[in-house]
């Protein structure tokens, strides 16, 4: 996902945030005239008693600023709690506003994501045909390669990805059947949930054989004479069925070079031997193609609807359960094994635009409701002043409001700079 991707990401995300608040703000029949942006002023709309005028807004974290209006000129924009005309709950609901519009944006983007695309599946045939390779933590589990999966927690699937997806993972309840030998088996995974966030490998793939793709050019591979459709079958004159496999024998080796047979083309019978020497990562240069037969498969709108939004919730459900490590829940050794949005985002793959819109409108939205990342106000942060107005019967100053604020600024920036700063110590 580019950089661009994920700025235009953002931008549309604080657009909806802001919907969702003026949205709450008419309903409620609030008589409120809001500035949004910096002036000058384009346009005035009206809504209800809502007045909203547009100036050169910049929906981006910091610069996205939204003013009230009166006779006076314009103001900082109130918050929810300081309205005490109005009842605690109704503006409790108005401090969840832009986060309830940031939700509801999530499951339809879900929605409507399984419903455009093709969704393209490796089927349960093919992991019985071909077996996994798993990772080194999967290895820690049980997992040897060439293992057949038959069953996820004792129930059938249809599709790989249920095997690797991030809930599946992270429960710490989860079982796969395998049949190795002819006998089957039963792995579970207590424990792995909590190291598979820092590793950059999915936990398993499928030990499938497969060609050349593109060679990168001025690569060992390319120096060493290796085109694309090439099959590679050995590596130091060992067999090896798959890419893991190969990657394996790379790692292991010692001089820096390797000598592998090919297969050029179809033809069986032209092989070829080539002497590679590795880069310092232990890589030669090239991108696979998978030798698997994937099936396709498209939804109706209601389907689609029932298979968006338990994904959109199963994410929400990853979200507490990396946040809960994120506040030192897991102790002990357990620690060493946080991991911050990089290095989950290396965890856990690439999403095309609509699935990561989706997930990320429903990762912010749940980071606003927990007091992280302002757009544009924090909404666990404005529930503490209702709460205490609530239990005291009386409303809490703003100069005490700044004072709990700017500490909680202070301490969050601290975290996400420590967590930051760890995973880029992970990644060099």
């Amino acid at each position: 996902m580019g950089s661009f991707s994920l700025l235009l990401i953002l931008v549309l995300l604080n657009i909806v945030y802001i919907i969702g608040f003026l949205g709450a703000q008419a309903l409620r029949k609030s008589r409120q005239h809001y500035f949004l942006g910096f002036n000058p002023g384009f346009l005035t709309i009206s809504f209800r008693e809502v007045k909203l005028t547009l100036g050169v807004y910049i929906p981006i974290i910091g610069l996205a600023r939204i003013y009230c209006v009166d006779n006076s000129g314009r103001k900082h924009l109130f918050y929810p709690w300081q309205f005490s005309s109005t009842s605690v709950s109704k503006r409790l609901l108005l401090t969840y506003s832009g986060v309830l519009a940031m939700f509801v944006f999530g499951i339809i983007l879900s929605t409507i994501a399984v419903y455009i695309s093709k969704d393209q599946y490796i089927p349960k045939d093919e992991v019985i045909k071909y077996g996994i390779y798993p990772s080194h933590q999967a290895q820690t589990v049980g997992f040897l390669p060439g293992d057949k999966v038959i069953a996820l927690n004792g129930k059938d699937y249809s599709d790989f990805a249920e095997l690797v997806r991030p809930e599946t993972i992270l429960s710490e309840q989860t079982t796969y059947t395998v049949l190795r030998q002819g006998k089957e088996l039963v792995l579970a995974l207590p424990d792995v949930s909590k190291q598979s966030l820092q590793q950059h490998e999915l936990f398993l793939t499928i030990n499938s054989p497969f060609s050349v793709g593109n060679v990168l050019p001025e690569s060992p591979a390319e120096k060493a004479g290796i085109l694309s459709g090439d099959l590679i079958l050995k590596v130091n004159g060992q067999s090896i069925k798959s890419f893991q496999e190969m990657n394996s024998h790379f790692e292991s080796d010692d001089d820096g070079e390797v000598l592998l047979e090919i297969q050029r083309g179809n033809n069986s019978e032209q092989k070829l031997e080539r002497i590679v020497t590795l880069s310092p990562p232990k890589k030669i240069g090239i991108s696979i193609n998978q030798m698997i037969e994937y099936k396709v498969r498209s939804y109706s709108f209601s389907e689609s609807f029932k298979l968006g939004f338990p994904r959109f919730w199963s994410s929400i459900v990853v979200q507490f359960k990396i946040f809960g490590r994120m506040f030192g829940l897991l102790i002990g050794e357990e620690r060493r094994t946080l991991s911050g949005p990089i290095d989950i985002s290396a965890a856990f793959g690439s999403l095309n635009f609509s699935w990561f819109l989706s997930f990320t409108s429903i990762y912010i939205a749940f980071v606003i409701s927990l007091n992280f990342l302002p757009l544009p106000k924090s909404a666990l942060l404005e529930v503490m002043p209702l709460a205490y107005e609530a239990v005291k019967g009386k409303p809490l100053s703003y100069k005490s409001f700044r004072m709990i604020r700017r500490i909680s600024i202070v301490l969050l920036s601290a975290l996400i700079m420590w967590q930051l700063f760890s995973d880029i110590i992970k990644l060099l």
